[in-house]
């Protein structure tokens, strides 16, 4: 019997104790709503933060870097293509004038070789030059 009182002694003790602490409890979050509240916000954004998939984010960014460099590398293989055709391009229109500028000169020396009054008219026209002088 007298474990019986012993034990409900405790038990009593026990509760006692526990009411206090939970008033105690009551106290401390009363004095401190607004620390709790801010220290439930930052766990709650820690949590929903840590909910995405950071292999996803990696893989998405690996993804974007890989598309970046193939498209710089399409550009400059554009880039000297064209740099290329232009060159091309102007080599023809070179080679196309100097083909008529050597037509010209040919057939300017021909004229004046086989013919002496052509090239003195010349010479007496534009130096006032005679033949023979």
């Amino acid at each position: 019997m007298e474990a019986r009182i012993v034990n409900l002694i405790f038990l009593i003790s026990v509760w006692e104790n526990f009411k206090k602490f939970l008033v105690s409890v009551k106290n401390f979050c009363v004095k401190y709503w607004e620390l709790l509240v801010a220290a439930s916000l930052v766990l709650v954004g820690y949590f929903l933060g840590r909910r995405n998939d950071d292999a996803a984010v990696l893989r998405e960014d690996s993804d974007a870097q890989t598309t970046a460099a193939n498209k710089q590398r399409d550009d400059a293989i554009d880039l000297t293509r064209d740099h290329l055709d232009k060159k091309e391009q102007l080599l023809n229109d070179y080679e196309e004038k100097l083909d008529v500028i050597e037509g010209k000169r040919s057939q300017i020396i021909d004229d004046l070789s086989n013919n002496d009054k052509k090239l003195d008219n010349i010479l007496k026209d534009k130096y006032n030059l005679k033949k023979g002088e």
